[in-house]
């Protein structure tokens, strides 16, 4: 047990815990603190969110082997009585709450300040993040529009377990409160200097983030000279825009100028013919385009992947071969590939991430990185196999070409 330590100096007890959502969700990497809030005040209140509309379980034990008490929707307010506690096996952070008179333990990933849920039903909201509009209050519901990071909703008046009720794009639906903001969305603290249109450059190489924050995932690195088109938004220095080559994101302004850098080099006369890309290759361009793009549970299709769902369809276009829409499954097909011989193209996989077994599969891109679909929190993103969270899950590679 590792402890943890919380204002000057206060040492706190913390917990050693694992949990995971009701719902066998196909292929979800859970962020490690990218929605979560883990400055949580112990004796204050929290509310359970995050979970994709997913019921979160309340344990009674730190493990995930321990046994169920019960599982609450997505707006439960919860009590805090200590924590956040820190995994030996995986890094993860954990608090102890009580809900509804009940004890037990909870994954922090799935906890937030009840003041970073937004409960207004009334007025305009803007979106965090890309984000589906549904139905209904759940994700059971179909999907009625989508709808961009600062993107404004008007709320509608009714509220449905932390789901608010809203009109976006002419039609009426519901979204997460975790996920809107009353704070002017992606128009607000404009300090950029840009005007909202327009194609730009990259004088630097410059990461493109999932959000106008230095806290927020990258998606890719952009190399010196990248055209980058302005999309409008712009938070705290950081512009949105859309690329060619590397889907969309967010990016810090100062890197990025009205004039194309000067190659240094000039073009040789002549190019080698380069040899014809393998169907590990082609299976790694292919799914490239994809990269931006938003995760939508059980999704299978442009417009929104799960990670199985990502590798289905990569794998259906390219290699005419149908893997199921399930990464444990996908495990299966295929040749076992050590870590020291991966190529472009082999499937890469990861266990234990929200629930027992293997729960998470991604395609090697090359130089130690894979291309996947991530979380709701990320969507299509390049991760790297040598970070602390995915090395300590990585299970094992299986090659189909």
């Amino acid at each position: 047990m590792r402890m943890l330590r919380s204002g000057a100096g206060k040492a706190r007890s913390i917990f050693t815990v694992l949990a995971g959502t009701s719902l066998v969700i196909s292929g979800l990497a859970l962020p490690r603190a990218v929605n979560a809030d883990t400055d949580l005040n112990v004796g204050g209140v929290a509310v359970i969110a995050y979970a994709n509309g997913d019921s979160v379980r309340l344990r009674d034990d730190m493990s995930l082997d321990g046994g169920v008490i019960a599982e609450y929707p997505e707006g439960t307010a919860v009590e805090v009585i200590d924590g956040p506690g820190s995994s030996d096996s995986d890094g993860s952070l954990w608090y102890r709450v009580s809900v509804d008179g009940q004890r037990g333990y909870i994954n922090a990933e799935f906890l937030a300040n009840s003041s970073g849920l937004l409960s207004s039903t009334s007025g305009t909201a803007y979106a965090i993040d890309s984000l589906n509009v549904r139905g209904g209050p759940s994700t059971a519901d179909d999907v009625v529009t989508t709808i961009g990071s600062g993107d404004a909703v008007t709320l509608t008046g009714d509220s449905d377990n932390g789901w608010l009720s809203v009109s976006a794009n002419g039609a009426d639906g519901w979204v997460y409160g975790a996920f809107l903001s009353q704070d002017g969305g992606a128009s607000s603290g404009n300090d950029s200097g840009f005007s909202g249109s327009g194609t730009m450059y990259t004088d630097d190489t410059l990461n493109l983030r999932s959000g106008p924050s230095l806290d927020r995932r990258i998606r890719a690195e952009l190399p010196t000279g990248t055209a980058v088109y302005l999309t409008g938004g712009e938070d705290s220095g950081f512009v949105e825009v859309s690329t060619d080559d590397y889907g969309t994101g967010w990016v810090f302004a100062t890197y990025l100028t009205d004039s194309q850098p000067a190659a240094s080099d000039p073009e040789p006369a002549s190019e080698p013919e380069q040899p014809a890309a393998t169907g590990g290759q082609q299976m790694v361009d292919f799914a490239m385009q994809f990269l931006g793009q938003p995760y939508v549970w059980a999704g299978n299709q442009p417009g929104g992947f799960d990670c199985s769902g990502l590798t289905q369809y990569v794998v259906s276009n390219i290699l005419g071969i149908d893997i199921t829409h399930s990464s444990e499954l996908q495990y299966g097909y295929g040749t076992p590939i050590d870590t020291a011989n991966l190529q472009a193209g082999d499937l890469v996989f990861f266990a234990n991430t929200y629930a027992a077994g293997i729960t998470h599969v991604g395609i090697y891109i090359g130089d130690g990185t894979f291309i996947h679909a991530e979380n709701p929190g990320t969507g299509v993103v390049i991760s790297s196999l040598n970070d602390s969270y995915y090395s300590a899950h990585y299970a094992g590679a299986r090659r189909l070409t």
